[in-house]
């Protein structure tokens, strides 16, 4: 591993219930997401958090480590989610793997399209 490389993985959540979604209460995502986050040793620098007219929301949750963003589509049954973590001192991609699913299961998908790379 070289310093510097980092572990990227991009989802989209398809097949999400609609009304769930709609439902979903923003504050509550926020503090599990962070949750996990922390329980996986990142150090999360901050959040930011918008909610849409139709209860869709896009977030971001700074890391010292990098990033961790999420954005729902509930009209599309979709939501995208973003984790990448730099692997600088030491190789963070198992536990950049764990925050992606567990921030995952949140929005309880049947279907899960990942891509994950190596930068």
């Amino acid at each position: 591993m070289e310093n510097g490389t980092g572990t990227h993985i991009i989802g989209d959540l398809k097949m999400c219930d609609q009304n769930y979604l709609f439902g979903l209460d923003m504050e509550a995502i926020k503090k599990k997401s962070i949750e996990i986050i922390q329980k996986n040793s990142f150090t999360v620098l901050g959040s930011y958090f918008h909610r849409f007219e139709n209860n869709s929301f896009t977030g971001i949750i700074a890391l010292s480590e990098s990033h961790v963003s999420m954005h729902t589509w509930p009209e599309l049954g979709i939501v995208n989610i973003d984790v990448y973590v730099c692997n600088y001192n030491h190789d963070n991609t198992e536990a950049t793997r764990r925050t992606f699913e567990e921030i995952s299961a949140l929005f309880h998908s049947e279907k899960v399209e990942k891509r994950e790379i190596k930068r």
